[in-house]
């Protein structure tokens, strides 16, 4: 059965067949193709806490795990060990930062609720 371009989910398809999309900087003329190298898994980063009760947007840090084009598996600072809370999001996408935009930014850095578990 054929699945509509729009519906084809790329981190699925990698993680469940165990394949290695082609890097982002084999393709120069792609956004961010000439500073891809500072991309890499390990690299931390701030992005949305979808895991907040709060009324605002907060951010908190995330780690990446894999990347697959252009897309990233993250996983949240703080559940090393926990992928409960991984998730596939575009790295060039307006709401993924460098470590320190929050605080340069004045955006409030808040941890996952269920982190607060962990912590106590």
């Amino acid at each position: 059965a054929s699945v509509p371009v729009e519906g084809f989910n790329w981190g699925n398809y990698i993680n469940s067949n165990s394949f290695t999309a082609a890097p982002v900087n084999c393709f120069k003329h792609a956004p961010m193709g000439t500073c891809w190298g500072d991309i890499s898994e390990g690299v931390r980063v701030e992005v949305p806490n979808t895991d907040c009760s709060l009324p605002t947007k907060v951010f908190w840090i995330a780690g990446i795990l894999k990347l697959a084009g252009y897309n990233a598996l993250l996983r949240y600072e703080g559940f090393e060990g926990d992928s409960s809370l991984d998730f596939w999001c575009n790295i060039c996408g307006p709401d993924v930062h460098p470590v320190g935009w929050c605080a340069t930014s004045g955006k409030p850095l808040v941890p996952p609720r269920c982190m607060y578990a962990i912590i106590l």
